[in-house]
């Protein structure tokens, strides 16, 4: 992995301009209208200095491939090990504003969030954790943070547990506490400094790139980062659709070689037959297509508009549905079901919370990567759990 990082190109689409930027200002002018200091300020260093990038982004892959593994209760196998690997997809695939900058903007923030539930992990195990880890984790939080989608996943997840904890423990854990606050603290500064900052990257992303953002409400912005997820991922041949498709297919096998009923076989295999059949149409007649998401496009990096279809939603919410239903009939204990529950809801919450930014089709489809990570961590429950898929061998 080392190797490789040494021959990747670092001089295409935003690593250019951050290249030519960090060669012309000091990091503070770079810093001036940013509203991500953290990782914009990796992302001017390794800018200047790719070496120190190209060392340190595969041990960042490490650690991240480290902390799935470890803070999934699964067993150790050779399987685990092959699935993990595909965990690499979404961060070295996705780069379509670059290495340096989806990694350090991306990879990085989701790694170090990683990290940081491990200190809930153990105090849900009633494992302690070193008091060193709980210091060191503390800048990691904070860079995790910079990443609004894993800031939103991090509030959710921590806001869950303390519940939880509270309620059912009938504990309380002043450290999970902190982290709570901490990280609401920080969605509101990120909120603030995007929106009501005198150079609003809110303002700027609206006029480049999605004029009438502006005008729409709450429940607009929730359904177009509804739709746009499920249009990406069911119905546009590129790299959501690839993701997605890879994963139902995996759901569809399961549910057929595993022993569930009828309808739950016919739930998992669902979404898997609806990509490929909305996928093959999109090669041969995309007029129809068209026709049935209202005539939805990704705008990319163009202006954008908003389109609103019912039918395609009510096509996606029943795909949802029947992935949620397979997912949960594959796993046999309460704690596995409620775990990638969890980890689900936070995927897609994170992919739909960019209904809620201009740039919802601008960003491209880096803004999946929370997504499928969490695919992957369900995968990896379904295959500890069914012991090598086979409905013979149950555990």
């Amino acid at each position: 992995m080392l190797a490789v990082h040494f021959f990747l190109p670092l001089n295409w689409a935003d690593d250019a301009v951050f290249y030519e930027k960090a060669a012309s200002t000091s990091l503070d002018d770079f810093l001036l209208t940013s509203a991500r200091p953290l990782t914009d300020a990796a992302t001017w260093l390794f800018a200047k200095v790719n070496l120190a990038w190209r060392i340190s982004n595969p041990l960042v892959l490490t650690v991240f491939l480290a902390a799935v593994e470890e803070i999934l209760p699964i067993r150790k196998s050779k399987v685990t090990k092959a699935v993990l690997l595909f965990a690499v997809f979404p961060s070295m695939v996705l780069v379509d504003a670059g290495f340096i900058a989806t990694t350090v903007n991306y990879l990085w923030p989701i790694t170090f969030g990683l990290l940081c539930l491990f200190p809930i992990r153990n105090k849900l195990l009633k494992v302690k954790t070193p008091l060193w880890y709980k210091l060191a984790i503390i800048p990691l939080l904070a860079y995790a943070c910079n990443m609004q989608q894993m800031c939103a996943v991090l509030l959710g997840v921590l806001l869950c547990t303390n519940v939880y904890i509270w309620t059912v423990r009938k504990e309380f854990d002043l450290y999970v506490l902190f982290q709570n606050v901490a990280v609401a603290a920080m969605a509101v500064y990120s909120y603030s400094l995007n929106v009501f900052s005198d150079n609003s990257r809110m303002l700027r992303e609206t006029a480049r790139y999605f004029p009438g953002f502006g005008s729409l409400n709450i429940f607009e912005k929730a359904e177009l980062g509804f739709s746009s997820t499920f249009y990406c991922m069911t119905m546009e041949l590129r790299l959501a659709f690839v993701g997605f498709i890879i994963f139902a297919l995996f759901l569809a096998v399961c549910g057929l070689r595993l022993n569930i009923k009828p309808a739950l076989k016919a739930a998992s295999v669902f979404p898997f037959v609806f990509s490929l059949g909305f996928g093959a149409l999109a090669l041969v007649k995309p007029e129809w297509v068209k026709a049935v998401c209202g005539g939805m496009v990704n705008g990319g990096v163009g202006k954008a508009d908003y389109v609103f279809s019912p039918v395609s939603d009510l096509l996606f919410l029943l795909v949802l549905i029947c992935f949620a239903v397979s997912v949960v009939s594959l796993l046999k204990t309460k704690t596995s079901r409620m775990i990638s529950a969890l980890i689900l809801a936070a995927g897609f919450g994170s992919r739909i919370l960019m209904g809620f930014s201009p740039t919802v089709w601008a960003s491209g489809y880096r803004t999946f990567a929370i997504l499928f990570v969490s695919f992957i961590l369900a995968a990896l429950l379904i295959i500890n759990e069914s012991s090598g898929l086979s409905k013979d061998n149950p555990e």
